[in-house]
């Protein structure tokens, strides 16, 4: 395994189209991609971080490998939403990363 430094990053303009593709990439191989992952996946502002939500990406080397989303379910309540790491970069515990910064964030701000 590569040792390489991994940030988690959030959301910000010009980051729309990685969760797009990386979870299109992951639904396509493993399920398939649903109206509802349509909407939400290609317009992440409005679909997710507007309505309460959180989405963060995992960088790496200056590349985002890496995506997972928080969805506000009521003031107390997170549900991770959509998550999807490059296949490229699978076995570096990127996903546990993501899903671990999601849970703690979730925590400090229930």
């Amino acid at each position: 395994m590569n040792q390489h430094t991994i940030e988690i990053i959030d959301f910000a303009k010009g980051l729309e189209l990685p969760i797009k593709t990386l979870n299109y990439q992951w639904l396509e191989k493993y399920f398939k991609v649903e109206p509802t992952d349509v909407l939400s996946l290609s317009n992440p502002k409005a679909e997710i971080i507007d309505k309460g939500g959180f989405v963060f990406y995992a960088k790496m080397n200056g590349e985002i490998v890496g995506t997972a989303s928080l969805l506000k379910k009521s003031d107390a309540v997170f549900e991770v939403g959509k998550m999807a790491v490059a296949e490229k970069v699978h076995g570096q515990k990127i996903g546990t990363l993501l899903l671990e910064h999601c849970i703690k964030f979730a925590k400090q701000n229930k």
